[in-house]
């Protein structure tokens, strides 16, 4: 069962994308170029995982909106069954908790389906700029 994380924008016609949140973990880095408010007032890079996370201002808006769309355009060119690593095994003892790099565990997606995650995002996004909105990201 997947767990996701949501985006969305609170307005007169309130609208929500979602992404799988084992998508999410794999685009996290390029998220840290987002700045947003957080639940104690703080501005930081990046979104609470597992709290809220307002994304107020245009510019970092705009910059979402355009990472989203970078990660559409480059899933776009991907085969229609994509893996993508969401983490790695342990040793082939038992006992041993020592990460085994080189076994990474993947997750398949359908390229039908991270496109519409995307999109859905790149909507709430579109919404926010037209509407002079907040994006809300509501972590796990």
């Amino acid at each position: 069962m997947s767990s996701y994380i949501d985006f969305l924008v609170d307005g007169e016609h309130s609208i929500r994308g979602r992404i799988d949140d084992q998508l999410y973990d794999y685009m996290e880095d390029t998220f840290c170029w987002v700045k947003g408010t957080w639940l104690d007032g703080s501005v930081r890079s990046g979104f609470d995982y597992v709290g809220i996370t307002e994304v107020v201002d245009e510019e970092n808006i705009f910059q979402l909106c355009a990472i989203m769309q970078a990660w559409r355009q480059l899933f776009s060119c991907g085969p229609e069954k994509i893996s993508i690593a969401v983490g790695y095994t342990y040793g082939s003892d038992p006992t041993d908790q020592t990460i085994d790099f080189t076994r990474p565990v993947t997750e398949t997606f359908f390229k039908t389906e991270i496109i519409a995650q995307l999109d859905s995002i790149i909507a709430v996004c579109d919404k926010a700029i037209k509407e002079n909105e907040r994006v809300i990201v509501m972590g796990l």
